[in-house]
């Protein structure tokens, strides 16, 4: 198992960075759910953000994911039919720290494959609560990194068909945890829609149920997995036929994913 913690000046250039386009999907209503006028103002904030780990953070994190038994089991008594185990267990944990709450509310997500963590999530007397928020992120980074491997064992296999980019509509938030898409299935839409106007992030009503993991199928997948659905785990090693992702889509959230 590889855990590595960013220091603060490279998650600084992680927050600013284009790599995941994800400053590029926002829209009208995002800037005004973050407070700020153009792209470049919220950048600054980013630039601000960017926070080292304590020694006792790193041991705290250290300790939840060192514990493999648990987190197997956590995912072999839910809803994973969609993951390769051996792939998933296989993969670093890349870690940075935030403060404050100027930079995506304070809430934890995932830019490309790395876990931002707020500082104020890493609390010694919520570790059970901590671990479940690690292992939620870094399904949405197994999801970046092998997005033709969750197409494949999970839109395709759901039903799930895009209908348009979120970015082309003004009302959607965009999640960094999420790909570019709004998604349907069934004929109902799973999307996020902002109150106008909106003060924050967590302003915004779920559709089609009134929860964040509807907003997208990539939330929904894993709320489902971490919340003991049941099924059975894709076991195969081989990954000759996944092709990680070269440029990973980027955001959780009204609670953020």
């Amino acid at each position: 198992m590889m855990l590595l913690f960013l220091d603060a000046p490279t998650t600084r250039q992680l927050l600013i960075g284009e790599k995941d386009l994800f400053f590029f999907r926002f829209n009208e209503m995002d800037l005004k759910a973050r407070h700020c006028k153009t792209i470049s103002e919220y950048i600054e904030k980013c630039k601000h953000a960017a926070s080292d780990f304590t020694s006792e953070q790193r041991l705290l994190i250290r300790k939840l994911v060192q514990q493999q038994d648990k987190i197997r089991n956590k995912l072999q008594s839910s809803a994973c039919d969609w993951i390769n185990l051996s792939l998933f267990m296989a993969m670093p944990w890349k870690l940075a720290c935030v403060t404050g709450n100027e930079y995506e509310d304070g809430l934890p997500h995932t830019r490309t494959n790395v876990i931002i963590l707020p500082e104020h999530h890493l609390v010694e007397e919520e570790s059970d609560d901590l671990l479940d928020t690690l292992l939620h992120e870094q399904l949405h980074v197994y999801q970046k990194t092998y997005p033709h491997h969750f197409q494949r064992h999970y839109l395709d296999k759901n039903g799930w068909t895009p209908v348009t980019k979120i970015s082309l509509l003004n009302n959607t938030r965009t999640n960094p945890d999420t790909n570019e898409w709004i998604y349907q299935k069934k004929g109902q839409l799973y999307r996020s829609t902002y109150h106008s106007p909106p003060s924050g992030l967590l302003d915004v009503t779920f559709k089609p149920h009134n929860h964040y993991r509807y907003e997208h199928p990539h939330e929904l997948s894993v709320c489902d997995c971490l919340e003991n659905g049941g099924s059975a785990i894709i076991r195969s090693s081989s990954s000759s036929s996944l092709s990680p992702s070269r440029s990973p889509s980027a955001t959780p959230k009204n609670e953020k994913g």
